[in-house]
């Protein structure tokens, strides 16, 4: 659920962070499947236009509102869940309705391939950016570019993979001014005007679907690790932008420092962002102020970031785990995670440079273990559970 208090099931988008969550901590997918069922199962969705798929199913009001870029995340999810070992014929059932929610969004490209006036409710984060999403807007065309080459990868489809990359590089040349993904486009007298504004959550979208990467933007890219922080914000740096909330700009965040390797920093930021929200309610939030959803599914994407980053864990196969120790100001840590095949206990605890691992691993599985070059490896001890 995303917030239990109203709703039955996940939001799309929410649901996409969730299911990540999900297999992180279980080994498993059966909620997610269950949530994929439901949207590959009904015939039609009457209340809503050919094409497009409820934003909250089966929770949604039938009043006809839809959240049109959510619907792509429900694609890129579907892309993901094949990684998760999600299963074949499920994937396979819910091809002709992931392929209508493409050809609904194709009805709104304009000739340079840009979503334009797109109907709806277009939604980025709760933040400024939302201000934002008239005419084109560029945050959910870098979700569009992504769910085309993700559609072109989970089924083959080489013609929406290159539409996807033509994309990316029409996006860079209208979006990017040499110094900010900028927000938004709007049409004057004919004309496709670029926006003066660019947020912060827009450079993360960009980052994050591969629009931008750091050889192409590296001055972007730094900025961004070094320069948006909770602390230099707090002391007024960059105040043109605005800023990101909770969600999603915040996880994209933390997403672009796992990218880098910003183990620490990764640690730091979220006792900034997650702290004072368990300290006061022990849940964690939609915003990061109390305003509304103080209890919110997707937030439990902040587990996925504390093991693979925090702790070094990481899946590299269906049984096979790599633990890379980071370099971090922490005398121990340690997770156990309730796996099908039985319980998976990973711990590590540090002296100095020395680290010393101890894994307890359910039948058939193995694990490779490495630090950072500033740790030696003593005393390993990897158990059958």
């Amino acid at each position: 659920m995303d917030c239990p208090s109203r709703e039955r099931g996940g939001w799309l988008c929410d649901s996409f962070f969730t299911a990540r969550a999900e297999y992180a901590l279980t080994g498993t997918h059966q909620v997610e499947d269950a949530f994929l069922e439901n949207y590959a199962r009904p015939v039609s969705f009457p209340d809503l236009p050919d094409g497009m798929v409820p934003m909250c199913y089966p929770a949604d009001h039938y009043d006809g509102l839809y959240i049109a870029n959510w619907a792509l995340w429900l694609i890129l999810q579907t892309y993901e869940y094949r990684q998760r070992g999600g299963d074949p014929a499920l994937i396979a059932a819910l091809e002709p309705r992931l392929r209508k929610v493409l050809g609904f969004m194709s009805r709104y490209e304009n000739s340079d391939g840009l979503l334009e006036d797109v109907p709806g409710w277009v939604f980025v984060e709760r933040s400024h950016a939302n201000d934002l999403t008239n005419g084109v807007n560029y945050p959910s065309k870098m979700l569009y570019s992504a769910t085309l080459r993700a559609a072109g990868a989970l089924y083959g489809d080489e013609r929406l993979l290159e539409k996807g990359r033509r994309l990316c590089q029409t996006i860079r040349a209208f979006s990017f001014d040499g110094e900010w993904f900028r927000d938004q486009a709007l049409r004057r007298d004919g004309v496709l005007i670029p926006g003066g504004e660019a947020t912060e959550v827009c450079q993360y979208y960009a980052f994050f679907f591969r629009v931008a990467d750091r050889a192409r933007h590296p001055q972007l890219y730094h900025r961004l690790l070094d320069e948006f922080s909770p602390a230099s914000r707090a002391a007024g740096a960059h105040p043109q932008i605005a800023p990101a909330n909770a969600f999603i700009g915040n996880y994209l965040r933390l997403e672009l420092l796992s990218q880098a390797g910003r183990s620490r920093q990764i640690m730091e930021e979220i006792k900034t962002f997650f702290a004072p929200m368990a300290a006061l309610t022990g849940t964690l939030w939609e915003h990061m102020g109390p305003c509304a959803s103080c209890d919110h599914g997707f937030a439990s994407h902040a587990a996925c970031s504390l093991i693979r980053d925090v702790l070094g864990l990481r899946r590299t196969g269906a049984n096979s785990l790599l633990l890379h120790i980071p370099d971090l100001p922490l005398e121990h840590c340690r997770v156990v995670l309730p796996l099908p095949e039985g319980p998976l206990e990973v711990a590590w605890r540090r002296s100095g440079s020395a680290v010393s691992p101890r894994i307890c691993l359910p039948r058939g599985y193995t694990i490779q273990i490495t630090a950072d070059p500033c740790l030696t490896v003593v005393r390993k001890e990897i158990l059958p559970c």
